[in-house]
């Protein structure tokens, strides 16, 4: 079964048709943010933790250090970032993947 991150990427890339709940959330001109945000809401991510899971999907595998580093997380702190990156971890969203870099976890986008 496909989860609601995966079938916004589907709604994305393929024009697919939204479920009831999107429809009623966004219209069909909205921009993909719009999709994007009625999903997280479905979903129950915080607009942070889905900045946070898209950065994994964009970039691949990565530490906490390396996530912190990337442009769109300069104006937070390193706590905000590594405090999402423990909550996608308790939801399943990120997995540890057994690698360590500096002694820090590798994380990857979970099942």
């Amino acid at each position: 079964m496909k989860g609601q991150l995966d079938f916004l990427e589907d709604v994305i890339h393929t024009g697919g048709r939204r479920t009831v709940a999107i429809k009623a959330m966004s219209r069909n001109t909205d921009p993909d943010t719009s999709v994007q945000a009625a999903v997280s809401v479905i979903a129950g991510l915080s607009n942070l933790q889905e900045k946070v899971l898209r950065a994994f999907r964009d970039n691949g595998e990565m530490t906490a250090h390396e996530c912190e580093l990337l442009p769109q997380f300069w104006n937070l702190s390193a706590s905000t970032v590594r405090k999402r990156i423990s909550e996608l971890s308790h939801l399943g969203k990120l997995v540890d993947t057994g690698e360590r870099r500096e002694g820090m976890t590798v994380w990857r986008i979970g099942q």
